[in-house]
């Protein structure tokens, strides 16, 4: 995995270099009302800084809402806790007996004693 992540890596290097060397035409960047002068290569790297940041801000907005993910289930497990309700990891409500339930179930009686016969053995 890590040599290919390298040559792609390169790759796309290699690339962003050549649009830029080669790209030298001057032309007109039209932002709402300003007209900013630049080549075409410099067109390609203000496209390049806005992918850049949109990819940044995707991946601290998936950050952002598995923070309050969490958090929502830390919250609901504290409230769930000081009620006294019993669950598990994931905030659901436990089935069955509470750990901390000090009353036991009757055992059940021993089976009685059977005779042994020859297939038995």
């Amino acid at each position: 995995m890590l040599p290919v992540a390298i040559v792609l890596l390169i790759l796309v290097l290699v690339f962003i270099v050549g649009a830029i060397l080669s790209n030298t035409a001057p032309t007109t960047l039209n932002v709402f009302i300003a007209q900013i002068p630049t080549t075409t290569g410099g067109l390609f790297i203000t496209g390049l800084g806005t992918a850049l940041v949109l990819a940044g801000a995707l991946v601290l907005l998936g950050y952002g809402i598995r923070h309050q993910r969490n958090k929502s289930a830390d919250l609901r497990s504290l409230k769930r806790s000081a009620t006294g309700a019993v669950t598990d990891a994931k905030g659901r409500k436990k089935r069955g007996r509470n750990k901390n339930d000090d009353t036991t179930p009757p055992a059940d009686p021993p089976a009685p004693p059977r005779n042994k016969t020859l297939l038995d053995l």
